[in-house]
């Protein structure tokens, strides 16, 4: 409910959250708690469909991406999720994984990136 009401209001006053360096942190710090095993499924499923939102924006997407930390920081999020990754044990997970792919796609630089990646596409393959 909460993901959804900031999602309305992404493209209006919702947008200055989402841009804030605060809210790309907690993404980042729940999913490395998570790879630790120290996190609930429902924070990581919020967490990533959060992360879509953040790299809807195009400008965003890059400028977090082309980061060198981020960078590694988005392969072994994708290699997590491929299909030797323990992500893709559970069902609620992949789908905010591929909620969040989907908003990468939304723009030129998301679809190049999952192209370039491709290990996501295994991840397509164990549903």
């Amino acid at each position: 409910m909460l993901l959804t009401n900031v999602c309305v209001s992404f493209l209006g006053e919702g947008a200055q959250y989402l841009a804030s360096p605060e809210c790309e942190m907690w993404v980042k710090t729940v999913l490395v708690c998570w790879w630790e095993g120290k996190i609930e499924s429902t924070v990581v499923c919020f967490a990533l469909r959060l992360l879509g939102l953040i790299l809807r924006d195009e400008t965003r997407f890059k400028s977090f991406i082309y980061n060198k930390f981020e960078m590694n920081f988005m392969e072994r999020l994708a290699a997590i999720m491929g299909p030797s990754g323990d992500g893709t044990k559970n069902f609620s997970i992949k789908c905010a994984y591929l909620k969040m792919l989907k908003n990468f796609a939304q723009h030129s630089s998301g679809q190049q990136w999952m192209l370039q990646t491709s290990k996501f596409l295994g991840f397509c393959f164990v549903f």
